[in-house]
């Protein structure tokens, strides 16, 4: 069974807390969109709002915040 990996994107960061080391992987909005199977809006930072709708190809998407409806 893959347990699969968790990306985090943090604008707002240049490093995640070392309590999530091994855990989270920090990465970029674009490494995200390309790398990621499922994506969670969890934040509303302007940057994830200001991504284009073209660029977000996963099927499985969850927007606790509304940015992508």
């Amino acid at each position: 069974m893959h347990q699969g990996e968790t990306l985090a994107v943090e604008p707002n960061v240049e490093q995640l807390p070392k309590a999530l080391a091994g855990q989270v992987t920090l990465k970029s909005i674009g490494e995200a969109l390309q790398q990621a199977d499922v994506l969670v809006m969890l934040v509303d930072h302007n940057e994830f709002k200001a991504i284009a709708p073209e660029a977000v190809k996963q099927n499985w998407i969850v927007d606790t915040k509304g940015v992508w409806r």
